[in-house]
């Protein structure tokens, strides 16, 4: 090969490479992209980061078919061989209309639980990838993610899930607020998010577990945020808990 042709084709390849990153969902400026083979290999700068990469599975094995590639492997820095796998075959087939129309920009669509935060199905863009990023770099917070329209917890950290004794993680991304919250302070809390949702604010309120035999008393941080969907969530960050004898008479909503 002549020197012309391989300057070419360093030049092509690193083209590539930056086109590559750019539709990828998390953004990092140190990620490389190298093309060999059949194999994307995408170096990205930290574990925290490689992991929250990885939860969009679906989405990168469905940019995976758009690329025409068969595997798609996750490194970090010092990861040395280790590394996440997606192979092609998990592509959803209508995730591919919904990249091409939108130019792959934001990659939305459901998310599997990590070893670092724990995700319920939810569709994401960039607000709440903010939010995700947050909780993953700050490993010991007690938050959460809820969405308006069904009161339904999308997302929980380690922490918050530590502090549910009976119900697994898993179970915790797939309830709804009605569940388990005191009626009445339910509904003030979506009085106060009338008042002064986007500028956050503190809440105490009461909620029982999943066997329904003990009750907690809980302080958090809330705030509302609306994504590139305009669909509404309150975050929230847990400030104190401890546990209470049982409320009064329960008063149906």
């Amino acid at each position: 090969m002549s020197q012309l042709l391989r300057d070419a084709k360093v030049i092509v390849e690193s083209r590539a490479s930056e086109l590559f990153k750019k539709e990828l969902p998390v953004c990092d400026q140190d990620c490389q992209v190298y093309f060999q083979e059949d194999v994307v290999n995408v170096w990205i700068s930290s574990k925290e980061k490689a992991v929250i990469l990885r939860s969009f599975y679906q989405n990168l094995a469905s940019l995976l078919e758009l690329w025409d590639y068969n595997e798609l492997k996750i490194f970090w820095y010092k990861s040395g061989c280790q590394h996440f796998s997606i192979p092609r075959s998990l592509a959803e087939k209508d995730l591919i209309s919904i990249s091409q129309k939108d130019n792959v920009k934001n990659m939305n669509k459901p998310l599997i639980a990590t070893p670092s935060i724990w995700i319920g199905t939810c569709q994401l863009s960039r607000p709440l990838v903010d939010v995700i990023s947050r909780f993953i770099e700050t490993p010991n917070i007690k938050g959460g993610l809820v969405r308006l329209r069904d009161e339904r917890q999308l997302l929980v950290t380690p922490a918050m899930a530590a502090t549910v004794w009976d119900a697994t993680p898993e179970e915790i991304v797939q309830r709804k607020m009605t569940d388990f919250w005191y009626p009445e302070d339910l509904y003030d809390l979506h009085q106060k998010i009338k008042q002064q949702g986007s500028t956050g604010f503190e809440h105490t309120w009461r909620g029982i577990n999943k066997s329904k035999t003990h009750w907690t008393r809980f302080t958090h941080h809330f705030r509302v945020i609306v994504d590139d969907c305009g669909t509404a969530y309150r975050a929230f960050t847990n400030l104190d808990l401890e546990a209470i004898d049982p409320p009064g008479l329960v008063r149906a909503c």
